[in-house]
């Protein structure tokens, strides 16, 4: 390898700021046209443009003193809006303004009539911190646009003023609202009050519990003076009976009798002395009621007498005077236990009488405290509202909104281009548009770019990056074009080299050449490699398989009459098919006759006998074939190659075609070693842009400007060019 080649070693710039500087480079005339149509729709704009007029007019939004702050127990001072600033900018674009404003407009003058729509769409609104808003509208006409924006102004704060009362108004509705709700509740407890009143006859609570608690005491101090009595005549009962018993000793032979009406006369006693007792409660003993009861009260207590005696009688059996006596004393004894006990009786059913009325008396003074309780509530709360409803009604009067119109418009004025800030301003965005676009067009492309592309998706590094070179100027003489010191040249010779490099300690005599399309300079980069070597000293034969569109004849001029398929139908010998290419050490076989069946030939015993027998006679056989990604050829002669180079042009061979070759030749057991990048320009592959551009493309330009000058007048044999198979 020469001291000046570069080498494959050398670290591939990565995706950086410079990949996008290339990408402009790639794409300059997308940017330009766009950058172009930019200015040509800015100046078309400036040239037919309406001239607008603009008025403005000002509203300030009333700002209120924050209330004393209980928690931080101090005045801060600060004050708040009620309507923040963007609220109020929307507010003014909204359509219930624009409408208002539009009957506004109608209201001053009846002959002029603005839609809302273009209200709406002619208004702006810019804020300024703490309490302005700025409207400002844009017309053809400037008296329209005074007219649109004072109107806008004066129904924005209308709106605001209308709002704040509504809101008052709703505060007074929904008091009265409340306030009648309370009459009638009011009305209903009071209802409810006379209701019981009426129902329990409760009066003064106090004054009946009072008396009651006094008729319960002395009904209870009377049941006591009975029990004290009864307990007394029950004793003196005792004692006469003791008395009659010790006076004279009387054998009975029947059970005491009572008489039926006893028990009856007993209880008709104990009613009437209640009924006594309650009258004497009520009335004098002067009454005639009391003066009844008592002569009851005596007639039951004769009949009971008279009863008593005679069940007494029943047990006297001899009459004794001192026994008489006693009994008589005995009779009235009882009379008189008999009276007491139905006192004691009367009492006490007197004083449960009249606990069980305190208790329901308690119930009702409850049920009325609660009722009273109820009403005095409501009643406060009644009074409550009414003086909030004065309040409301007060407030709704004096109530004004928090917009005032602080400037009106009187003129609107001109608005002006600057038609240089206009034109910079469109080249920019057309810049913009074309990079964006030229990245994204990038990014969407699918091709192979970069070496380091192919040695990701195939698994080999490109041996060679071969520029590109115009059509006209390969019109000459390729072996004085390899002799020379081109880009191009060098470029096969780096080939060369990395070619050993690729084979050392390996045994690599055949190399098939293919592309992934037609067109992609393989029969060119054959006939060079071959050339190339033939230079290094080795003895190279090449063999032209493309059995389709055969080249490598017309490369050096030489005939096709005789070549491969004459070999393989037998008709010629290898010695007799070989032909000079005046190049030393260089032989050429060419494809022949194109026959009918190229793959049925290839893939033919004699094919592989006569590589091998070519391996036997050169020290490098370089196979040119069809592209192997239009038909299968080149798969047959992969398994007969010791190595297969493929050749590609960056921008045109896809990721998927690439990823196809390789995995069919892998189905033919054919193995790829390298790559060669053909037709390489600045504007091809990102990776020449910046590491080759300096060395060899420029270089390349100065040695063909030189070279041509010197040669114009010669006639130089046709030769391929790289547009070429």
């Amino acid at each position: 390898m020469a001291a000046g080649e570069p080498t494959l070693s050398r670290e591939l710039p990565e995706v950086d700021a410079r990949m996008y500087l290339w990408i402009i480079y790639k794409r300059i005339w997308l940017i330009v046209t766009l950058i172009a149509l930019s200015l040509v729709v800015a100046a078309a704009y400036l040239n037919t443009r309406i001239t607008m007029y603009e008025a403005k007019a000002l509203v300030r939004l009333e700002q209120k003193v924050m209330p004393f702050n209980a928690f931080a127990m101090q005045q801060t001072g600060a004050t708040r809006r009620e309507l923040p600033l963007s609220t109020a900018a929307r507010l003014i674009t909204s359509q219930l303004c624009a409408q208002h404003a539009q009957e506004l407009i109608q209201e001053e003058n009846p002959d002029i009539i603005i839609p809302v729509e273009e209200i709406l769409r002619s208004i702006e609104v810019e804020t300024t911190e703490p309490d302005l808003v700025e409207i400002s509208c844009r017309s053809t006409v400037p008296e329209r646009a005074v007219l649109i924006v004072n109107a806008v102004a004066q129904a924005f704060v209308d709106n605001r003023t209308q709002e704040a009362r509504a809101e008052a108004s709703q505060t007074r509705r929904f008091l009265e609202q409340q306030l009648t709700k309370m009459q009638s509740e009011l009305a209903r407890i009071q209802r409810q009050m006379e209701e019981f009143k009426r129902r329990t006859g409760i009066m003064d609570v106090n004054a009946q519990m009072e008396a009651i608690l006094t008729a319960v005491a002395n009904y209870e101090s009377e049941a006591a003076n009975a029990r004290v009595e009864l307990s007394s005549a029950r004793s003196q009962l005792a004692a006469l009976r003791a008395r009659l018993n010790a006076e004279q000793r009387i054998e009975w032979v029947d059970l005491p009798q009572e008489h039926p009406l006893l028990q009856a006369l007993k209880e008709q006693l104990i009613e009437k002395q209640v009924e006594l007792i309650q009258l004497r409660s009520r009335y004098t003993d002067e009454h005639p009621d009391v003066q009844r009861v008592k002569d009851e009260l005596s007639a039951i207590q004769n009949r009971l007498s008279n009863h008593l005696e005679r069940t007494v009688t029943l047990k006297r059996a001899n009459p004794n005077p001192i026994y008489d006596a006693l009994r008589q004393q005995l009779v009235t004894t009882q009379l008189r236990t008999v009276q007491l006990e139905a006192r004691e009786r009367a009492f006490n059913e007197l004083v449960k009488r009249e606990r069980a009325k305190l208790t329901e008396l308690l119930d009702k003074k409850q049920q009325w405290d609660q009722l009273q309780e109820l009403a005095s509530v409501t009643r406060e709360t009644y009074k409550m509202l009414v003086a909030r409803l004065q309040d409301a009604k007060i407030q709704e009067a004096a109530k004004l909104g928090d917009a005032h119109i602080a400037d009106l418009a009187s003129a609107a004025r001109q608005l002006t281009v600057n038609r240089v800030r206009t034109l910079l301003f469109s080249a920019m965005l057309g810049l913009i548009l074309g990079i964006g676009l030229a990245v994204l067009l990038e990014f969407l492309d699918t091709t192979i770019r970069s070496p380091e592309e192919v040695e990701r998706l195939i698994g080999v590094k490109a041996l060679a990056l071969v520029p590109y070179i115009r059509e006209e100027r390969y019109q000459q003489d390729i072996v004085a074009l390899m002799r020379s010191k081109s880009p191009p040249s060098e470029a096969l010779r780096v080939l060369r080299s990395n070619l050993k490099f690729v084979s050392a300690g390996n045994t690599m005599k055949a190399w098939m050449i293919t592309s992934t399309h037609a067109r992609e300079g393989k029969t060119l980069v054959s006939s060079a490699l071959g050339i190339a070597l033939a230079q290094g000293g080795q003895r190279v034969v090449l063999l032209d398989a493309d059995l389709r569109h055969p080249g490598l004849h017309r490369v050096f001029g030489l005939n096709n009459a005789v070549g491969l398929t004459s070999i393989l139908v037998g008709d010629f010998d290898l010695q007799q098919a070989l032909q000079p290419t005046g190049v030393d050490n260089l032989e050429l076989l060419a494809s022949g006759p194109i026959p009918p069946n190229p793959a049925e030939l290839l893939d033919s015993p004699r094919m592989q006998s006569l590589i091998e027998q070519l391996k036997n006679y050169a020290d490098v056989v370089v196979i040119d074939t069809p592209p192997a990604g239009l038909v299968t050829d080149p798969m047959v002669l992969a398994t007969h190659a010791d190595g297969v180079l493929l050749v590609l042009e960056p921008g045109r061979v896809s990721r998927e075609a690439l990823k196809r070759i390789k995995d069919l030749m892998e189905m033919a057991h054919g193995r790829i070693v390298g790559a060669v990048m053909n037709k390489i320009t600045p504007k091809s592959s990102y990776y020449y842009y910046y590491a080759y551009a300096d060395y060899y493309y420029y270089r390349y330009y100065r040695y063909y400007r030189h070279y041509y000058s010197a040669e114009r007048t010669k006639e130089g044999t046709s030769a391929p060019t790289q547009s070429g198979s």
